[in-house]
């Protein structure tokens, strides 16, 4: 018989490289308040849950008895509980959670970023209690995004929203992929509606009655198609420039207090983060223009530019 095993898992991934909190399985209520803890080990996603330590509780079995923490010192006395692991087909490299717009009605996703730019949103599905894939994004078509790179040293990062708007991941160390936030699907909204409702008009009224009750279009939030910002394009110069609909409010780290976004924009982006309190997105990257060694930090005034 040929062998046709090609990968084999001797040890399964034990050290965590990402950790995220949010109502991932449950909505905000003031019965449960607690969000879950979701932490990714490489190719492995662990969903936990708070539980309060209540002495009638019945004895975890199995792969929740080996994962479970042991009791927190808490006012509760509460203990993380193992709700879900799942083995993945890939190495997670960046994980963010996608905040609801409706908080205590709608639940959050969860994102998960691979190489080289691949992001996947998935929530959680009640019924099967486990994760069910709601869209996948994939950046990857174009050869001409590579700039004729093969390997990126830097990997994917995601960047969401806290107030659930939209989310962002920067790919190809200076291409930023915007994502809007969207309803889920109408057709989700439509089974959950009563048999008896079966007229057109009655459905139309349905839904207009469950958006003015503030009652979003299905169970968790979801992204919906992406476009593409080159960073690299955003000249600087007086004032803040314009591409694609983004602005460069400013730039500092160089001498003099110089703009630092020059002819070539923004290159080699090593960090990012949205600045939070703006009634418009902000993002501030960190970057370098004129990448270097450690050996030679002496030699240039500011390696690392921020805008």
């Amino acid at each position: 018989m040929a062998n046709t095993c090609f990968f084999r898992e001797v040890h399964p991934p034990t050290g965590v490289t990402a950790a995220v909190s949010g109502f991932f399985t449950h909505t905000a209520s003031a019965q449960d308040p607690t969000p879950n803890l979701i932490i990714a080990r490489a190719t492995v996603v662990d969903v936990f849950e708070v539980r309060s330590g209540s002495p009638g509780a019945p004895p975890l079995s199995g792969s929740q008895a080996a994962w479970s923490a042991a009791p927190m010192s808490t006012a509760r006395d509460g203990k993380l509980e193992l709700v879900g692991h799942f083995p993945l087909c890939g190495v997670v490299e960046s994980m963010v959670m996608l905040k609801s717009r409706s908080p205590g009605i709608q639940r959050d996703a969860l994102m998960l970023a691979f190489r080289d730019a691949k992001l996947c949103v998935l929530e959680w599905d009640t019924s099967r209690h486990g994760l069910r894939t709601t869209s996948m994004h994939y950046f990857e078509g174009d050869p001409a995004l590579r700039d004729g790179r093969k390997v990126f040293a830097d990997p994917p990062r995601l960047l969401g929203d806290l107030q659930g708007r939209f989310a962002a991941m920067i790919l190809y160390n200076h291409y930023l992929a915007i994502l809007p936030a969207i309803e889920a699907d109408q057709f989700e909204l439509l089974a959950s509606l009563p048999s008896t409702v079966t007229d057109p008009t009655d459905v139309l009224h349905e839904i207009t009655a469950q958006r003015s009750a503030g009652m979003p279009l299905g169970s968790a939030a979801a992204l919906g198609n992406g476009y593409l910002l080159n960073l690299a394009k955003l000249g600087g110069g007086s004032g803040a420039s314009h591409q694609g609909g983004a602005r460069v409010l400013g730039s500092g780290g160089g001498p003099g207090g110089r703009a630092l976004v020059g002819p070539t924009g923004i290159k080699e982006v090593r960090d990012c983060v949205l600045l939070n309190g703006y009634t418009e997105p902000v993002l501030l990257v960190l970057h370098q223009p004129d990448p270097t060694w450690p050996g030679r930090y002496k030699d240039q005034a500011a390696p690392v530019h921020n805008t």
